[in-house]
C-alpha cells in the first residue's frame, strides 16, 4: 500500500515537472517570437518615394469640384430655409 502511494506520488511529481518544463518551453518560444517581431519592426524603414495614394489630375479636380458644389448646395439650402422662416 505504501509502495503504491509512493509510486503514485512519484508519477504525479513527474507529470508536474514535465508540465512545468513544457510551460517554460512555450514561454521561451513566445519570448523569442516577440523579440523577432520587435526586431523586424525596428529594421523596417519607410520608403522615401512612397507618399501614399493621393489623387492627382482629373481625380483631384473631381474631388475639389464635389467639395465646392456640396458647400454651395448647403449654403443655398440654408438661405432658402432662412427666407421661408
Amino acid at each position: 500500500m505504501v509502495d503504491s502511494n509512493l509510486n503514485v506520488l512519484a508519477a504525479e511529481k513527474e507529470l508536474e515537472s514535465s508540465a512545468a518544463s513544457s510551460r517554460q518551453e512555450s514561454l521561451r518560444k513566445e519570448m523569442k517570437e516577440e523579440k523577432d517581431e520587435e526586431a523586424s519592426i525596428e529594421n523596417a524603414t519607410p520608403d522615401p518615394e512612397d507618399d501614399g495614394e493621393y489623387p492627382s489630375g482629373m481625380k483631384m479636380a473631381a474631388v475639389v469640384t464635389a467639395l465646392v458644389l456640396s458647400i454651395f448646395l448647403v449654403s443655398l439650402f440654408h438661405s432658402v430655409i432662412k427666407v421661408s422662416n
